[in-house]
């Protein structure tokens, strides 16, 4: 082959261009069939590092060749700009002159001189630039700062920035936050949607079945056993109420390997003990914050029957179980075997975790000195067989991200209105727990009584 290339010799560097010499057929061996073949070869491969680059022109440029293609023809305006742009083309004159067009028809006399023709390719944006510029300098800025960005921190943060300014972006107001827009936002700041870190025995669906009946059983035996009614078969369970609520799905760099949840080893919470029965009816709440001192405890301003306490992890303990025993499951038995003429001792069926303090000798003894017949949800299946956390768990979790992304709106919304010209990414959210505090407390209120409500009572009647 080598023989062969030393008959292809480039041109030297003053041609403007590569060519062959081609010899004779006769002193190659080569058809010409084949000769034309390898000079083809290896003329492209010469004139790889040789291909045109793409030209970028600054937004100004475009509009001033579209403005006198406009009014001298566009082969006049090719004519004229060459030689300051000796790569450009006619076809791409003509391209920018199209989109000048169509930007002088849809613009008023009056703001011509922001007339651009610089627009992007593919699908234009559901939000205005200006708040789409905003809105990801803003969750930049706070992922940066190490915050969780998920999904009602982003809703908090764009209707902030929309109420800002009503005059400008209200077209932006009645928008809905979907999954697609959500996964095309991050797509475009180079984020992916991640669920975090968690560790999860896995169950199988033999164990699940085996589980599942053997607990269903249990609580048949015993309702048929005494004759309990729907109004004495309660449920009970604990869950962490966040006065920063946190999600299980975050934006995260893409590829990366681990995702922590941020947040989740937060003490700034508090535990919310939540009682229903099989009627539907909800009991007073049990709410246990973290203090050494009862000036750790909201305003009493609560609905009346309401269990508060205070330890410093915010943990349901023995003594709290016995406290909600006592002030809050033993008062509701009383009045309802009242009202429905049953004897002191009949049998009241308790549905609840296997958790420690709930399997000491002392709260046995108690349950038992109240008549109060207790069955456990299996360990490590309280996601698929508790009451509670298929039904209105879920929903007091939703009530908290919505009322925190509603705080977060006016948050955002109060110092824009201020300070209309106020950078976006130096704008703090206030997140003292003095503050958050009397807002989690009316929270707590709002969703008892939205519990006591028709539609909570068909939630709870789900579970």
């Amino acid at each position: 082959m080598s023989s062969i290339l030393k008959y292809f010799q480039k041109k030297t560097a003053s041609h403007p261009a590569t060519t062959l010499q081609v010899p004779p057929t006769n002193r190659t061996g080569l058809s010409i069939e084949e000769q034309s073949n390898v000079g083809l070869e290896i003329n492209n491969a010469s004139s790889i590092n040789n291909k045109r680059k793409r030209v970028t022109y600054r937004e100004e440029d475009k509009l001033k060749i579209a403005k006198y293609a406009n009014e001298c023809r566009i082969t006049n305006a090719f004519s004229r700009y060459k030689k300051e742009f000796p790569k450009l083309a006619e076809s791409t004159v003509r391209g920018w002159l199209v989109k000048y067009r169509s930007q002088l028809k849809n613009t008023p006399q009056s703001a011509l001189e922001h007339v651009t023709i610089g627009a992007k390719r593919g699908r234009p944006l559901l939000l205005s630039d200006d708040v789409d510029f905003k809105l990801r300098s803003f969750l930049t800025n706070l992922r940066s700062a190490g915050g969780t960005i998920n999904r009602h921190v982003l809703y908090g943060v764009l209707m902030g920035l929309i109420k800002s300014d009503l005059s400008r972006y209200e077209q932006d107001l009645e928008f809905c936050v979907t999954n697609g827009w959500v996964q095309s936002l991050y797509t475009r700041m180079g984020y992916t949607r991640r669920m975090v870190t968690t560790s999860r025995p896995v169950i199988t669906c033999a164990l699940w079945l085996e589980m599942r009946d053997r607990f269903l059983n249990e609580i048949a035996e015993a309702v048929a056993t005494y004759n309990i009614p729907d109004q004495l078969i309660i449920n009970v369970d604990q869950t962490p109420s966040k006065f920063v609520p946190t999600e299980n799905v975050a934006m995260a760099e893409k590829n990366s390997q681990h995702l922590a949840k941020k947040g989740g080893n937060d003490k700034r919470g508090m535990t919310l003990t939540l009682a229903e029965t099989l009627d539907g009816t909800p009991l007073p709440f049990q709410l246990i914050y973290q203090g050494k001192t009862a000036r750790s405890l909201p305003a009493t301003n609560l609905p009346e029957g309401f269990c508060l306490s205070y330890n410093e992890k915010h943990w349901s303990n023995e003594k709290e179980t016995l406290r909600l025993i006592n002030e809050v499951i033993h008062p509701y038995m009383q009045r309802t075997k009242t009202r429905l003429s049953l004897a002191e001792n009949a049998k009241t069926l308790l549905i609840w975790d296997a958790s420690k303090t709930q399997l000491s000798k002392v709260v046995e003894e108690r349950l038992k000195e109240l008549n109060i017949i207790s069955v456990m949800v299996p360990k490590n299946m309280t996601h698929l067989l508790q009451p509670l956390d298929l039904s209105t768990n879920g929903t007091v979790k939703k009530m908290e991200k919505r009322a925190f992304s509603e705080y977060f709106t006016s948050c955002i919304t109060e110092q824009i209105l201020c300070d209309p010209g106020k950078d976006v990414t130096t704008i703090k959210v206030d997140l003292k727990l003095s503050t958050l505090k009397p807002r989690h407390r009316k929270l707590m209120k709002e969703l008892y009584e939205w519990l006591l409500s028709k539609k909570g009572k068909s939630i709870i009647l789900s579970g």
